[in-house]
């Protein structure tokens, strides 16, 4: 059991090939992949010359034949080995945790492309702009949305297009009032899994370990902490293209050019007006629709309903800087 453990739930160092530097977890993968690099007591193939152990993988890697189909999916594989691991996608099994976050996985390569978000080690980059990236899937991504141009996927409640599916799913959720992620420890509910995932970090119990030198605020991530920075340093990298002006962070280009478009897709349900953002639309909707002002003055019982507006009367009537 705890070889087992060791040899499929843990990181550990690797064993590499002497023939071609590739790693492996075990003594025995190692020695099954070497039948790659010698024809003896193997199984050639007579498309690519390659080795295998096993006459079976010979039969299935040039061949569409994937015998082993998921009842719950469809999705169907070559290996069997393969097909197990997809398995765990369907059950609760989450045997691969992060040591950082206590996030769970069900395949260990899952858990590997997890770290880097914590190790801010990005292993894959853009061949066109040099971009770097920590997960394979968020470099295709940018291939599509910021290489390709094309965007063939049309929200029909604003006519925005997206170059992917799963970006414009994520899109409709804001022009929904649904909100199924629930968060199991506060039950606050939120329209996106990203963030209900941001949110439970509050919860979280294990220290943030990358701080900033110059005002000792600590953060989970370390690409957060690079992105704080800017804070400091007064680097504005994105320029508006309508009015030149420059931000430290993209998404509050993203937000500042509604006011030049006029096609923000954050509108109030109620008087149409248009925000930069969906919560500056519950903002805008608590505060003129609901009349909720849950910032009071402790000097003289007036409420606000934005603790910006507090801090300013303070200053202004009470002379409180504070």
């Amino acid at each position: 059991m705890s070889t087992h453990y060791k040899r499929n739930h843990t990181i550990r160092e690797r064993i590499k090939c002497s023939d071609c530097k590739k790693t492996f977890t075990s003594k025995e993968s190692l020695r099954t992949h070497l039948y790659v690099h010698s024809e003896k007591d193997g199984y050639v193939c007579t498309l690519c010359n390659k080795c295998f152990q096993c006459s079976k993988v010979v039969t299935v890697t040039h061949t569409d034949i994937k015998p082993y189909v998921c009842n719950k999916c469809g999705k169907s594989f070559s290996r069997s080995s393969n097909f197990k691991t997809h398995l765990n996608i369907h059950s609760e099994v989450k045997p691969y945790r992060c040591t950082y976050c206590e996030k769970s996985f069900a395949r260990l390569n899952g858990l590997k492309v997890h770290l880097n978000t914590h190790t801010g080690k990005k292993s894959f980059t853009c061949k066109l702009c040099s971009k770097s990236f920590s997960q394979e899937t968020n470099m295709k991504r940018h291939l599509i949305n910021i290489h390709s141009g094309s965007k063939p996927y049309t929200c029909k409640e604003c006519n925005k297009a997206f170059s992917d599916p799963s970006t414009l799913k994520s899109h409709m959720s804001v022009h929904s009032d649904n909100k199924p992620f629930c968060c199991d420890q506060c039950g606050v509910t939120f329209k996106r899994k990203s963030y209900l995932t941001a949110h439970l970090r509050t919860h979280q119990t294990t220290p943030k370990l990358y701080s900033c030198s110059e005002c000792k605020k600590s953060f989970y991530y370390k690409s957060v902490l690079e992105r704080h920075k800017h804070i400091h340093t007064g680097e504005k990298l994105h320029v508006c293209k309508y009015c030149q002006k420059c931000f430290s962070f993209p998404f509050s280009l993203k937000k500042h050019i509604y006011i030049h478009t006029g096609d923000s897709p954050h509108a109030c349900k109620v008087c149409k007006k248009k925000f930069g953002s969906s919560s500056e639309v519950t903002r805008h909707y608590n505060a003129v629709h609901l009349n909720q002002k849950p910032f009071g003055c402790t000097k003289c019982e007036i409420h606000f309903f934005s603790k910006y507006h507090l801090k300013r009367h303070l200053k202004s009537v009470h002379c409180d800087s504070n």
